[in-house]
């Protein structure tokens, strides 16, 4: 994925589109290691109302989400995402009729909506073949709209005037704004990059319900204005990793769950929600916003030096170490 985005349509970067995953709440789709690639555009779920679906993953990494089933099963004909089928009876669909031999219902989950926001990133290439992935990146976040939150808060974001939550990104996908953006689109600046190199913490982490250990990262001397992607790279000691909450907090005040405590099945190959040979977030919850804020923000209407990065148990009955942590800003 990496060559592909590197070298893919004459160094453009071929546009790889990642299902955010069906795990729900107690899931986050920023530990699944193909939709947390800091290249990979993950999509999350919406029904046919634009409400998150009940599967839907939440995670700093989804960019927008797109129609799908409310649930992960058939739904009786009422709101169904109809696919082509293996043909004859090898495949998913079921009955007598012919067509029901090459068609189903059954399709459902991200998988479902994925494909979708690959065929509008197809009609955008058509309108426009010399957008760059990070352009087709940029214009899905900016186009999308409002999903029904319900209850659910959006938190304010640089990108739109609904906001993002970590269930839809930015919103629901709309392939006829994003074509219509895409014709006439000027390609975003090289990218730049800003880096912490790794940052070494060395301190224990308490049981809940202790305070958070804080860090921060600040980049006086980078020559990046407009965010587009953030990575942070954690190393931590935990016998359950499932316990740690960790949230990045930009100079605006906004903030990226990366990690919330939650219960976990038995893992069998290693230790639940294992930090110790260390992970790398990504989160394109920052995207638009500047670098360096002003002293006060928009946000919290509070100074905020720096990118800060939170870090406590939020469960008991278990300690930790956090070692280092590394951040990584691409932008223009």
């Amino acid at each position: 994925m990496t060559a592909a985005i590197g070298q893919g349509r004459r160094a453009r970067g071929s546009v790889v589109v990642f299902a955010a995953g069906n795990g729900g709440p107690n899931e986050d789709s920023n530990r699944d290691a193909y939709a947390n690639h800091p290249g990979v555009l993950a999509v999350g779920a919406v029904d046919h109302r634009g409400r998150p679906s009940s599967y839907a993953e939440p995670g700093a990494n989804v960019l927008v989400s797109a129609p799908s089933m409310s649930l992960l099963r058939r739904s009786n004909g009422i709101a169904d995402i109809w696919t082509t089928d293996i043909s004859g009876p090898r495949g998913l669909a079921a009955g007598t009729r012919p067509e029901n031999a090459d068609y189903t219902a059954f399709a459902g989950g991200s998988s479902a909506s994925a494909p979708m926001v690959s065929g509008v990133v197809a009609l955008m290439l058509e309108a426009n073949p010399g957008l760059s992935w990070r352009d087709v990146r940029w214009l899905l976040a900016r186009t999308a709209r409002p999903a029904d939150l319900g209850l659910k808060l959006a938190d304010p974001s640089a990108m739109n005037t609904h906001g993002f939550h970590p269930l839809v990104g930015f919103g629901r996908v709309h392939a006829g704004d994003a074509v219509q953006a895409a014709k006439n689109f000027s390609n975003l600046p090289p990218e730049r990059s800003c880096d912490s190199g790794v940052q070494w913490i060395d301190q224990p982490i308490g049981d809940a319900p202790v305070p958070a250990l804080v860090a921060t990262a600040r980049f006086e001397a980078c020559d990046l204005k407009t965010v587009e992607s953030v990575q942070v790279t954690l190393t931590v000691d935990h016998p359950y990793g499932a316990d740690l909450d960790v949230v990045l907090i930009s100079p605006t005040g906004a903030r990226s769950q990366l990690a919330r405590p939650h219960l976990c099945p038995a893992d069998l190959f290693g230790p639940c929600g294992d930090l110790s040979r260390g992970w790398t977030f990504h989160s394109v919850r920052h995207m638009g916003e500047p670098l360096h804020a002003a002293v006060q923000n928009a946000f919290t209407h509070q100074a905020h030096q720096g990118w800060q990065l939170q870090l406590k148990d939020g469960q008991a009955g278990d300690t930790g170490h956090w070692r280092s942590w590394r951040l990584l800003i691409t932008g223009h």
